[in-house]
C-alpha cells in the first residue's frame, strides 16, 4: 500500500496546547471495550482499548463490508481505538487504529469534539491508509462555550466561590485543595460518556475581595481576543456607570480556493465577565466598583459560495482534501444529482457538477489533487457527454457510467451500485423525482441511516421500484414529504415493511420535522436555499462528510420562531451556509447562527 502523509490545515493556528491525561472506564454501547491508561503524563497521552465493533458520536465511523473487506484482504487482523483527551478548552480526539504484522497503523477516521458535544473543526473524515507516523492534530480552537467555575480560598478549610457558575458539569468541576488559593478541576466526557480522572491547575494568589475604596479610580478592560480589533479600556470614578463601547466590527475574511476556502465572518454578541462560557453579562446599568475584565462574545458564521453552482461545488469539494472517489452529474440535472448524493456519501466522496459537454479544466485540477482513483458518472449521454468521460479518463481515473431509461430507473440503478458498496440493505428513502424541495431534505434522511434514494412520482409509485424493494428485503422505507408530494400508493404497497413519512406543512417545515426526527447529537446544521436547488445538491455529500442535518432557508431575512426555538434547544453554536447571498442573506444566517448568543446578550 503507498505510503502518504496527511496534514490538517486552517485559518489560525492554535498555540498553546495544554493536554489532560485521562483514565477512562469501560465504555458503554461497545462490544468488549476495554479503556487502560498508558502513562501519567499529564500533558496528555494516548488511552488505548480494543474493540470489535466501531461507533462514533454522530453514528457515521463503523466501516462497511467492503471497506472491512479491504483491510483484510491488506493483512489487518485486529482493530485498536486510541483517544487523546485534551482539556476542557481542547475536546477530545478519537482514532481508529487497526493492526498490520506487528504494528498498528494510524487510520483516518476521527473527529475532534469541543466539550459542548459539537465537533470544534470538520471536513476531517480522510480514507484508510497506511501512515509512516502517528497523526499529530493541530487545530484552530474557535470560540467554545466552556463554563469556567472558579473558587476563593476564605481560609484553610474552606471556598467561596467568586460567582461564575458551572454550567457543564458533565465535563469539569471544581474541587478544594489545601495548597491552592485558587484552582481549576477539569474532568473530561468522552464521547461514551465516560468522565476522566482530574488533575488540578492552580492559579495565582487572589484578594477575595478586590473592591475599591470610594473616591478611588476603577478601569474596565475589554479583550476582544482578535488581533487588530481593540477596544480602549475606560477609567471611572468609583460608584460610576461604564458606558457600553461602541461595538467592534470584525470584517469577513473570504478565502477563494483550497480546504480553507469559505467567507468567515464574526458578528458582536456582547461583553461578559466570564471568557468561556458567556453565561453572564456585564451590567451596564450598576455602578462600578473595581476594576473590571470583560470578554466579547463573538458569533462565528462560515459561507460557501463560489460566482456559480459549478464553483461552489468546487469549493465543497475541496472540503474532502483527499478521495479515492468522485460523483459527477450534470449541474443543470437535478434528478439524477439528487439520487445520486447518497453514492457520493457512501464512498465518502464529492458531488461534482459539471456542464453536458465539456469538464472544466479548475474541475480537472481538482480530481487531480484529490487523488481520485475512480468517478461516477451519473446520467445518459444525452444528459452528461462521453466527451467528459474521456476527458476524466485520460488523466487516469477509471470511470463508470450509472444511468436508466427515466430517471426513477436511474436511481434504482444507483441504489443498486449503493447496496453493493456498503452491503446494508435494510433501509430506502423515498422522494419526489419531479420536485426538488423535499427531495433535499431527504439526503438528510439518508445520510442519517445509510440510505440510497429512490424516485417517486406524485400520483405512484413505479412496479419497478415495487420490486426492488422487495428483491433486496428492504426492512425499513423513509418517505420524505406529504401526500401531495409523494403518494400514499407507497404505504398500500408495503404494508408489511416499516414505514415512516416525514412531511410539513410546506418545504421548509419538512426540512425542520426531518432535522428533528433523526435526533443527531448535533450542534450544527448545514443552510441552503428552498429555492434554488444546486446548492442543496452539492450539500449532500458535505452533509453526509460533517453529519449535520440539512435545514432549508426561505429567501427572505425570516426565522421563523419553531425554527428558532428547535436550533436554540439544540445548543446550535455552527452553521455552514451553502450558497450566495442571493439565496440566503446575510441577515438570515446570522440570525440561524447566533441564535444563542442572542438570547444570552
Amino acid at each position: 500500500m503507498k505510503i502518504k502523509k496527511y496534514f490538517l490545515s486552517f485559518s489560525i493556528i492554535l498555540i498553546n496546547l495544554i493536554f489532560i491525561s485521562a483514565s477512562i472506564s469501560k465504555a458503554s454501547g461497545l462490544t468488549d471495550v476495554i479503556y487502560t491508561k498508558i502513562d501519567d503524563d499529564v500533558y496528555g497521552r494516548y488511552t488505548e482499548s480494543t474493540t470489535i465493533e466501531q461507533t462514533n458520536y454522530r453514528g457515521r465511523l463503523k466501516l462497511n463490508p467492503s471497506q472491512q473487506e479491504s483491510l483484510n484482504k491488506s493483512g489487518y487482523k485486529s482493530q485498536e481505538r486510541k483517544g487523546r483527551v485534551f482539556t476542557t478548552e481542547l475536546g477530545q480526539a478519537f482514532i481508529n487504529r487497526f493492526y498490520k504484522n506487528g504494528n498498528f497503523v494510524d487510520c483516518a477516521y476521527f473527529k475532534i469534539y469541543g466539550n459542548t458535544g459539537g465537533p470544534l473543526i470538520n471536513f476531517n473524515y480522510l480514507k484508510i491508509k497506511e501512515m509512516e507516523v502517528s497523526l499529530d492534530l493541530y487545530y484552530d480552537l474557535i470560540e467554545d462555550k466552556t463554563a469556567i467555575g472558579l473558587y476563593d480560598r476564605i481560609d484553610k478549610n474552606s471556598f467561596k466561590n467568586d460567582g461564575r457558575t458551572l454550567e457543564k458539569i458533565n465535563y469539569f468541576d471544581i474541587i478544594t485543595d489545601e495548597t491552592s488559593e485558587r484552582v481549576y478541576l477539569f474532568k473530561v466526557k468522552d464521547i461514551y460518556g465516560n468522565i476522566s480522572k482530574y488533575i488540578l491547575k492552580t492559579i495565582g494568589k487572589l484578594e477575595l475581595n478586590n473592591e475599591k475604596s470610594p473616591g478611588s479610580k476603577v478601569t474596565i478592560t475589554y479583550n476582544t481576543r482578535i488581533k487588530g480589533i481593540d477596544v480602549p479600556s475606560q477609567t471611572l470614578d468609583y460608584g460610576d456607570l461604564a458606558t457600553p463601547p461602541e461595538e467592534p466590527i470584525y470584517e469577513k475574511i473570504e478565502i477563494s480556493s483550497g480546504p480553507s476556502a469559505g467567507v468567515y465572518n464574526k458578528k458582536f454578541g456582547g461583553w461578559f465577565y466570564d471568557n468561556r462560557s458567556h453565561s453572564i453579562p456585564m451590567d451596564f446599568s450598576q455602578p462600578v466598583k473595581k476594576d473590571t475584565n470583560l470578554f466579547i462574545s463573538w458569533c462565528d458564521t462560515f459561507r460557501l459560495r463560489g460566482k456559480d453552482r459549478f464553483e461552489t461545488s468546487r469549493l465543497v469539494a475541496s472540503k474532502f482534501l483527499q478521495s479515492d472517489y468522485a460523483v459527477i452529474v450534470n449541474g443543470y440535472s437535478y434528478p439524477d444529482a439528487l439520487s445520486a448524493s447518497p453514492l457520493a456519501t457512501a464512498t465518502d466522496s464529492p458531488l461534482i457538477l459539471t456542464r453536458k459537454d465539456n469538464i472544466s479544466n479548475e474541475d480537472i485540477s481538482l480530481l487531480k489533487s484529490l487523488a481520485v482513483k475512480k468517478a461516477y458518472i451519473i446520467g445518459a449521454e444525452n444528459t452528461i457527454s462521453n466527451n467528459i468521460e474521456e476527458q476524466v479518463s485520460n488523466i487516469g481515473i477509471i470511470t463508470t457510467r450509472i444511468t436508466g431509461s427515466d430517471r426513477i430507473e436511474t436511481s434504482l440503478n444507483i441504489a443498486e451500485e449503493i447496496y453493493n458498496i456498503t452491503g446494508d440493505k435494510k433501509a430506502i428513502t423515498f422522494a419526489n423525482g419531479f420536485d426538488f424541495p423535499d427531495a433535499l431534505s431527504s439526503t438528510t434522511v439518508a445520510n442519517r441511516f445509510n440510505t440510497p434514494i429512490i424516485l417517486a412520482s406524485p400520483e405512484k409509485i413505479e412496479k419497478s421500484a415495487v420490486e426492488f424493494v422487495n428483491a433486496n428485503n428492504i426492512s425499513d422505507i423513509y418517505i420524505v414529504g406529504g401526500e401531495n408530494s409523494i403518494s400514499n400508493d407507497i404505504e398500500k404497497n408495503f404494508n408489511n415493511k416499516k414505514i415512516t413519512r416525514i412531511s410539513g406543512s410546506n418545504r421548509y417545515k419538512t426540512s425542520l420535522e426531518v432535522t428533528k426526527l433523526i435526533n443527531y447529537n448535533h450542534h450544527a446544521v448545514i443552510l441552503v436555499s428552498g429555492k434554488n436547488y444546486a446548492d442543496g445538491i452539492v450539500a449532500g455529500p458535505y452533509a453526509g462528510l460533517t453529519q449535520f442535518p440539512i435545514l432549508l432557508m426561505p429567501q427572505n431575512d425570516n426565522l421563523d420562531l419553531e425554527t428558532k426555538e428547535y436550533l436554540k434547544s439544540i445548543g446550535l453554536h455552527e452553521a455552514v451556509t451553502i450558497g450566495s447571498e442571493k439565496w440566503i442573506s446575510d441577515k438570515l444566517q446570522e440570525k440561524v447562527s447566533c441564535v444563542t448568543i442572542e438570547e444570552e446578550s
